[in-house]
């Protein structure tokens, strides 16, 4: 009797786990407006559990469970749905064209505003949505990373005392100007570059190329940046931009720095003094102050320190850093705010812009 019910149990769990098991082959085929079939198209479920791809001769999908949902992608068409209620075969029908409409790009070379197809040259366009994909405080910050061409040289430029610390496409010079020409709102700027405000900036054109010189003359032989600042616009509703950028820079590490340490450098004070290299500066009032280990050696050599007193001066000395005091009362973590509000709009006859 137990083997039977046993043998019994076995058959329902066999079952069980086969019904559990079994899938459902969808068929069907993905035509286009015309009626001809799409080969590539991907087919998957919504859960992305099960996908597949389409041939001339259709797509096969296995689906656990029915009802689902079918999510159909191909390049060129919009991704469209069907609910799968059954295992009949499948016609679908790709009929929504994805139509990606180029942004109408206008090129202003501080002369005159040209459209792309009609412009020479190498450019490059920065609109003020792609400025903003950077945080800073100066137009400079705003500029790194955004476009090709432009090289930057943080270092030099603060040695040279250099206002603008990028060149274009690389050196054109050796010994004379390297800086590009900068253009604002249509007029050479002759100003801090860093002066001008992001938040005012409404694109800026980068020339790159000889066409540059063409226009701008032999000033613009390092390239020239048209600035464009913002300003109100014709037949537009009031719109009100509010632009928040907030920057944190943590205090440095001065423990970081490969240097000596503050025991070794005693001990080799110590050193240059047993060996008389403070000699001539002791007994030379005109110059500086010594040092405090020096000062205690000297002390202790003229009798007015005993061995044990000086000791402990210096080992005090040694368990002193002022990186400590630099980093609690010098240094501080820097965080920079800066907000911008403008009122942008105008009617027929009047344009309204305000900051």
């Amino acid at each position: 009797m137990y083997k039977k019910i046993t043998c019994l149990f076995l058959l329902i769990y066999g079952f069980c786990n086969s019904s559990s098991a079994q899938t459902n082959n969808i068929k069907g085929r993905i035509n286009d407006s015309t009626g001809n079939s799409i080969v590539g198209a991907t087919i998957s479920t919504i859960n992305k559990k099960s996908t597949t791809s389409s041939t001339k001769d259709g797509f096969i999908l296995r689906l656990k469970n029915i009802p689902d949902t079918l999510i159909i992608s191909h390049i060129g068409y919009e991704p469209q749905s069907v609910i799968v209620n059954d295992t009949s075969f499948l016609i679908i029908k790709m009929l929504k064209r994805n139509v990606n409409n180029l942004l109408d790009v206008t090129i202003n070379t501080g002369y005159q505003k040209l459209p792309r197809e009609r412009a020479t040259g190498s450019f490059t366009v920065i609109n003020n949505d792609v400025l903003n994909h950077q945080v800073g405080n100066n137009i400079l910050d705003r500029l790194k990373g955004v476009t090709n061409g432009l090289l930057f040289d943080e270092e030099k430029a603060r040695l040279n005392g250099k206002k603008i610390n990028f060149n274009i496409r690389g050196l054109s010079s050796i010994n004379g100007n390297k800086d590009p020409l900068i253009v604002l709102d249509n007029f050479p700027y002759e100003g801090d570059i860093n002066n001008i405000n992001p938040n005012d900036v409404e694109s800026i054109t980068i020339l790159k190329d000889a066409a540059a010189a063409s226009i701008w003359g032999t000033k613009a032989g390092n390239g020239v940046v048209v600035i464009t600042t913002k300003s109100g616009s014709f037949n537009n509703p009031l719109s009100v931009n509010v632009n928040s950028t907030i920057s944190y820079t943590p205090k440095p590490d001065l423990f970081t720095i490969d240097r000596m340490t503050v025991p070794d450098y005693i001990d080799f004070e110590r050193t240059l003094y047993d060996k008389g290299y403070f000699n001539a500066i002791i007994k030379n009032y005109a110059y500086t102050a010594l040092t405090p280990v020096v000062d205690i050696l000297n002390k202790q050599k003229n009798g007015e320190l005993t061995n044990e007193e000086a000791e402990m001066q210096i080992q005090a000395l040694k368990a002193y850093d002022n990186r400590k005091d630099l980093e609690k009362y010098l240094y501080n973590n820097a965080v920079n705010q800066q907000y911008s509000l403008n009122l942008n709009g105008g009617n027929k006859r009047r344009l309204i812009f305000c900051l």
